[in-house]
């Protein structure tokens, strides 16, 4: 089944981000699971929200935000090289 994985990312107040990145899974994602990721620096990263779409047999997890040190354009560009895009660029990806 399809899985949208939704990250929101922020340095500080006022400077934040969105990422998504859809991936492929047979098994069913629970709140309180930990998903594994080389984005996160801890290596991996809870779920705190789950919803399923049943008209497009998709998940869409929304992931604990995440605080950085890093600027946020520079967090975005580095996530792109791991698959993760903000939501608009991955909708015109697939468009």
């Amino acid at each position: 089944m399809e899985i949208l994985l939704s990250q929101f990312v922020e340095r500080k107040q006022g400077e934040w981000s969105y990422l998504h990145k859809k991936v492929n899974s047979d098994l069913t994602p629970i709140v309180g699971h930990f998903i594994e990721d080389v984005l996160w620096e801890e290596g991996s990263n809870e779920i705190v929200k789950v919803e399923l779409d049943l008209k497009n047999n998709s998940y869409f997890i929304t992931m604990k935000p995440l605080k950085t040190q890093m600027p946020i354009k520079e967090y975005v560009d580095m996530a792109k090289y791991h698959g993760w895009l903000k939501p608009g660029e991955l909708e015109q990806r697939e468009g």
